[in-house]
């Protein structure tokens, strides 16, 4: 059952090696995203393992700080690379992942 609309209108950027929010690149990239009550469950387990933060993140990194962006495509290349799976781009999983859950 669908109780929660997340609306998606901001991003997390890196700019001169500071990570900041800032308004999403295009009108388009704005979302908005049903949120299970399944999914839901699973965020505030998530949230309660964090301590409180300034921003009020729900998933931050080991040290308790915000991700950095390119720190996900920076993993995610290295362990393609390690497992010598198929050079997919990072920004493609997007796709990949979409068309999924558009077949389920």
């Amino acid at each position: 059952m669908i109780n929660l609309i997340l609306v998606i209108n901001k991003s997390l950027v890196c700019a001169n090696r500071k990570v900041k929010v800032d308004t999403v690149k295009a009108e388009k990239s704005n979302r908005i995203l049903l949120v299970s009550d399944s999914l839901l469950s699973i965020l505030k387990e998530e949230k309660e393992k964090q301590q409180a933060n300034e921003h009020d993140y729900v998933v931050l990194s080991r040290n308790g700080e915000r991700f950095n962006p390119s720190s996900f495509a920076r993993r995610y290349t290295e362990l393609r690379e390690r497992k010598e799976v198929k050079n997919i781009r990072f920004h493609d999983l997007r796709h990949t992942n979409a068309n999924i859950m558009y077949k389920a």
